[in-house]
């Protein structure tokens, strides 16, 4: 998985270190404009745009100019209530709104003189300069996207003074510091905008003098020649793909496509037309032999038929399967960077025949023991993206890459993914001190990521934040002032007096002391927990520290009381305040979930009085019914929420989820009613493998598994089996394939319900001994999170059944010392008759890293399958 977990963090203090312009950025300040200019005079007088108040563009307006001024006058009308007229092309007159360049335009060089402006080198390709005096307003450029710029500037002036005040007169002369500033936005792994979302996305980018916008694919789009791509998953397609590049080229921003064409593609190698070209199954990376390299090719030329950027960006982070499946003989051979950097360099070759830029992320390479071995094998002509999410004062990868003299972007991060809220100091630290070190090394330009790691449950609204704050840094670096930023952030966004309460807001809800929240708040509600800093899991207990249930608790009481009182003030964008409550009440109801569960189990263990009991059944099952109906209208929220600006494409990953945690509670109420207090989800299940695995420490890659039992089909009712593999199992009853599983937790939603698979076996089981055998084959990874434990590569799985008489008696079947295990079974293994009398027992693992549950067979629902 991705590096980002959790971090104790004591820089804070560099988000303030470095240089500060107090007056540029005070200035700023009081005109409202994010991001702070360079240069920032103020003048004597003001200006009052009325009805009167013509806006005027030059005989030979290019469209981007018409455009511009179009753009400016919506934005206008919306603070005033009234549409400007558009003077006459040239006239001059007071009461104007001039926009131009002075080149095509003499009165936008007359006005500048008046005004007091000039150009400089620095404003030549994006820059622009805006005067307001008591006359009128000029904005002129020597390019189209400063006089988009400078109308932004305007806006932003006029939407913070409102509607009943004039415009103080001011002279700016302003230009962005990085060239290319924006966002990198992940569309993959859940959620998928609507159309107008998505232009909503580019607006903001815009506004906030933002160029590039990175769109991240792995399956979501529909592939012409592999039309089973992308079906219910909410997909682009071209027709879409251009509608948005035309929308955004009109606010000179650039449209570039993520494709990952290597590692870190879950549910694209799950799809059975792409499976063949996988590692190996359930692989999170292709293969680099040729077959897979068509595949990949193939795509790219769908892609760069509809995306008109000059740079593809080929993803190829997180490639931690490469060698050991398809390539593994190269990798002994050559070494598993070169592999790699063939594959980079076959890419790189396709690129440039087709006139592409290439584009990739740096971390494969900057994580290697040597990565001048890679770094000395690629061309330097691709753009290396590096991206580091942790915050830091200094990012020492940034200085391994430009030691090598290739083109460099960096990548900062927002901090949201795994997260109910984003963990907003995080993000601030690493998005300003990562692109300082970018710019240190002429970075060409910085951009700040979003993930939705684990089904995209982490709603996207929240991101806007973060975002703005790239612009700023990005632009004028040198001036950024948090408190100041805050200020004008939340003005501009949600309205005059929010700043205040909507900083104390960020600060309650990005506190979550235990682990990831999403991660948490998801699994079963009594599966262990334990607190980052070393205390191992414990069953018996929630994990947690009083004082910390007790701190998330009433920070997110503290933060629904200012939501509620900044409900009659907030003027602009009043639904974000819906998700911060969602937010808050997430929290409430982890915490009060987690509070039961310990009260439930402190309990049983008091060895309570009859009448004790007694009186708890009705106690504690009205408790978890109400922890269970907080969690239902918590569903419906999301549901709401996320139907504002998302397809319905994905939503019922995520909701599916929302049904286990309120079975769960249902669940716990019903037991508490029969007296059954303390509880383990899990069943007596080990996760088992051949015993040499542990004893030798040998890598029994494929081993084969039986379990004999007798029964009377006819006495039978319902039979069923959930599994889970490592890596990759099949599941024989009485010698027939009934069924699979070779899915790998990954990031995107459509994959982790295949962690376990169900089983119903009653139709294949016979009149006395029946067996059960799996075929497990492990492959192995360089990131062993992904794997459920157990000795390194070596075959294993965890399965629990259940045998369910029609007298109601259940037999458990259960993966344990109990089964026979080899790793040569011979011919007819999988069949009743065969003799296992010689194969060892197979051993279970003490310290597995995946927690299953007990599923429910008659309904169909799947247990959990819980990381520690």
């Amino acid at each position: 998985m991705r590096n980002r977990s959790p971090q104790k963090w004591v820089v804070w203090i560099t988000l303030v270190i470095g240089l500060t312009a107090a007056g540029r950025t005070h200035a700023a300040e009081n005109f409202g404009i994010l991001p702070t200019p360079q240069n920032i005079e103020s003048q004597t007088g003001s200006f009052t745009i009325n009805r009167e108040t013509q806006l005027v563009l030059g005989k030979d307006a290019t469209a981007a100019e018409r455009f511009a001024a179009e753009d400016l006058r919506t934005a206008l009308q919306e603070i005033y209530g009234f549409q400007l007229p558009l003077g006459a092309p040239g006239a001059t007159r007071p009461n104007s709104i001039v926009i131009g360049k002075p080149d095509t335009n003499r009165l936008v060089s007359k006005l500048m003189q008046e005004h007091g402006l000039s150009f400089s080198s620095k404003t030549k390709e994006q820059g622009y300069v805006l005067g307001i005096s008591d006359q009128g307003i000029v904005i002129a450029a020597e390019n189209e996207p400063g006089l988009l710029y400078g109308t932004m500037s305007l806006r932003q002036i006029a939407q913070v003074q409102g509607a009943e005040k004039p415009l103080p007169a001011v002279r700016i002369h302003d230009w962005p510091h990085v060239k290319m500033r924006g966002v990198q936005e992940e569309t993959a792994y859940g959620q998928a905008s609507t159309m107008k979302n998505y232009k909503a996305i580019i607006r903001f980018i815009a506004h906030y003098k933002m160029n590039t916008y990175f769109i991240y694919l792995e399956d979501n789009y529909r592939f012409k020649k592999y039309p089973s791509i992308g079906v219910g998953r909410g997909a682009f397609d071209a027709d879409q793909i251009n509608e948005l590049e035309a929308y955004a080229k009109q606010y000179h921003i650039e449209l570039i496509p993520i494709f990952e064409m290597l590692g870190n593609q879950g549910t694209l190698l799950m799809n059975e037309e792409v499976l063949p070209f996988s590692e190996y199954p359930g692989s999170h990376s292709f293969a680099t032999d040729d077959a897979a390299f068509e595949f990949l090719e193939s795509c790219f030329l769908e892609l760069i038929d509809v995306f008109d950027s000059k740079y593809f960006h080929a993803g190829l982070d997180e490639s931690w399967d490469l060698g050991f499946g398809k390539t593994e003989v190269a990798v002994k051979k050559d070494g598993r960077g070169l592999v790699h950097a063939q594959h980079y360099r076959r890419l790189n070759k396709l690129f440039k025949d087709h006139d592409k830029t290439m584009i990739m992320y740096g971390d494969v390479i900057v994580n290697r023991k040597d990565p001048s071995v890679i770094l000395n094998a690629i061309p330097k002509d691709i753009v290396l993206m590096d991206w580091v999410y942790g915050p830091k004062q200094h990012y020492d990868s940034v200085d391994k890459l430009a030691a090598h003299d290739f083109p460099l972007m960096v990548l900062p991060g927002l901090n949201n993914w795994s997260r109910i809220f984003p963990t907003t100091s995080a993000a601030l630290i690493n998005i300003r001190n990562f692109t300082l070190d970018g710019i240190r090394h002429n970075a060409l330009g910085s951009f700040t990521s979003t993930w939705g790691d684990f089904g995209s449950k982490n709603l996207r609204e929240m991101n806007y934040f973060g975002y703005a704050y790239g612009a700023e840094v990005t632009w004028s670096p040198q001036s950024t002032d948090v408190e100041s930023f805050y200020n004008r952030f939340f003005t501009l966004h949600n309205g005059p007096g929010t700043a205040t309460p909507l900083r104390a807001v960020f600060a309650l809800l990005e506190k979550w002391p235990f682990g990831l929240p999403i991660v948490d708040y998801f699994r079963h509600p009594f599966a262990p927990r334990y607190e980052y800093g070393g205390r191992k899991p414990d069953a018996s207990k929630t994990g947690h520290s009083e004082q910390d249930l007790w701190r998330v608790r009433e920070d997110a009481r503290v933060a629904e009381a200012l939501i509620a009182a900044l409900r009659p003030v907030i003027t602009r964008r009043k639904g974000d305040l819906d998700y911060y409550e969602y937010c808050a009440r997430m929290h409430r109801n982890y915490v009060r979930g987690q509070l039961l569960v310990r009260s439930l189990r402190d309990f049983a263990a008091s060895d309570p009085s009859p009448e004790q009991i007694a009186a708890a059944k009705q106690r504690f099952a009205r408790e978890a019914r109400e922890v269970r109906d907080e969690t239902l209208a918590l569903r419906n929220t999301f549901q709401e929420l996320w139907l504002r600006t998302n397809q319905p494409d994905n939503l019922q990953f995520a909701v599916d989820e929302y049904d286990m945690l309120i079975k769960a509670w249902d669940e716990t109420a019903t037991r508490a009613e029969a007296g059954v207090f303390a509880f383990d989800s899990r069943p007596a299940s080990q996760w088992i493998y051949h015993p040499h695995g542990f004893e030798k420490q040998e890598q029994v890659q494929h081993a084969s598994f039986r379990k004999t039992f007798e029964v009377d089909p006819q006495d039978i009712e319902l039979a069923g089996i959930q599994v889970q593999g490592d890596t990759h199992v099949k599941l024989f009853v009485n010698g027939k394939l009934i069924g699979e599983q070779f899915a790998r937790r990954n990031f995107s939603a459509p994959v982790n319900p295949h962690l376990l698979e169900l089983y119903d076996i009653k139709p294949y089981l016979e009149p006395g001994k029946n067996v059960i055998a799996v075929e497990a084959h492990a492959y192995g990874t360089e990131n062993r999170q992904l794997e459920p434990g157990g000795p390194e590569r070596c075959g294993g799985f965890h399965l629990y059944g259940e045998l369910i008489g029609k007298n109601g008696q259940v037999t458990p079947i259960f993966s344990d010392s109990s089964w026979k295990v080899s790793d040569k079974p011979g011919d007819d293994w999988t069949s009743t008759g065969y003799d296992d009398a010689n194969w060892p027992s197979a051993q279970g693992d003490e310290k597995p890293t995946v927690w299953i549950s007990y599923p429910d067979f008659r309904t169909g629902q799947k247990g959990f399958s819980d990381q520690r």
